[in-house]
């Protein structure tokens, strides 16, 4: 697909951004430099991708979208769209940066989200439960409470009963700078602990082996100085930004440059590519292949301060204008939301999903 560009426009304007979850949480006050009227990007394409019989452009059922396709199929080989950072909607410190989100759990399940990234940290007062973070700030629900992994996991279980033909990747990842994160212990208190909210076999499973359950993507490892063996669980997915099995075969790829300056070098060198050419699998083997829209500006090419949303405008708008084709096959998506509009997050979710082989 030949790509075309707009010239990108010079205009300015301040902005007062005031950010508060009220109670006694931090109320920042914080004034960004931010470009306006920028279209990096004006991709040809339709807004939705032509599906079988209508029914995919004619139903937005993004509370139970797997019900409508093939449950004989590798979980690797289903479209599935996830949310970075999922549960940064409310954050005590920097909003700007750390609140990628802004919607809740529930809207996102309900929008079609089915892949959750999740960094946790121990509580120091409760060495048996851990709350969400991101850097350094830590999340909140919807009352100013403290967000705990035991209550995410919760409310994903809580969805799944209604909703028993989906399934829910969780992605956890440790970022602990103080406390060191016991594996075990974790393991002990979610998987372990339920095992009949979390599919127990390790691998990737079909999805009528998983469906009405969650599944565990660790991006923590297993390995423990006290020698103690962890066998193997959920999806391994430590060696990020590759994906190795237990036999140190390489069965899935991630794109992940985060990192990456401002919107159009992430769009034109790492996401568009992976979406014309996505790496194609072994077809005797599950093949996992991630690609993150989620990115950071740099000062010098986006205002003074990275805000991902700002980030997340450019490259959802992009990905939404891009053309995607029905029952190719295009991986599993984490992005950012942008602004208080959920149609935009139902959108792009929709976008997709609607993308898999469905089924009336």
């Amino acid at each position: 697909m030949k790509q075309h560009h707009k010239k990108i426009t010079k205009k300015k304007k301040w902005t007062i951004i005031v950010s508060t979850i009220g109670g006694s949480m931090i109320v920042i006050n914080s004034i960004l430099w931010i470009p306006y009227g920028v279209n990096y990007l004006n991709l040809p394409g339709d807004r939705f991708v032509d599906a079988q019989d209508g029914w995919a452009t004619s139903t937005n059922d993004g509370a139970s979208w797997m019900s409508h396709i093939n449950k004989d199929i590798s979980l690797s080989k289903i479209n599935i769209p996830g949310s970075h950072d999922a549960m940064t909607k409310n954050v005590d410190l920097l909003p700007f940066v750390a609140s990628t989100q802004a919607y809740s759990i529930e809207e996102q399940l309900n929008a079609g989200i089915r892949y959750f990234d999740i960094r946790v940290v121990t509580d120091p007062n409760n060495t048996n439960r851990w709350y969400i973070n991101h850097g350094p700030a830590k999340c909140y629900d919807e009352n100013s409470k403290l967000l705990y992994y035991d209550r995410v996991e919760a409310t994903i279980h809580s969805f799944l009963q209604e909703h028993p033909t989906e399934t829910v990747l969780v992605q956890v990842f440790d970022r602990e700078d103080v406390f060191t994160f016991d594996n075990l212990n974790f393991l002990n208190q979610t998987i372990y602990k339920h095992t009949d909210w979390y599919y127990q076999t390790p691998g990737i499973p079909k999805l009528n082996e998983c469906a009405g359950k969650m599944i565990l993507a660790h991006r923590f490892s297993l390995d423990r100085s006290d020698g103690v063996v962890i066998p193997p669980c959920g999806i391994d997915v430590s060696s990020w930004p590759n994906i190795i099995d237990n036999n140190s075969n390489l069965i899935g790829i991630v794109q992940d440059d985060w990192n990456c300056g401002n919107p159009k070098y992430k769009w034109n060198h790492n996401v568009y590519p992976l979406i014309n050419t996505p790496p194609q699998p072994n077809n005797d083997k599950d093949f996992i292949f991630i690609n993150c829209l989620n990115a950071t500006g740099s000062p010098f090419n986006y205002g003074p301060l990275p805000d991902p949303k700002l980030m997340a405008k450019q490259i959802n708008d992009a990905f939404l204008k891009t053309t995607l084709t029905y029952k190719n096959w295009y991986g599993w998506y984490l992005f950012d939301s942008h602004k208080n509009d959920l149609s935009s997050d139902i959108n792009i979710a929709h976008k997709l999903y609607v993308t898999n082989e469905f089924f009336s």
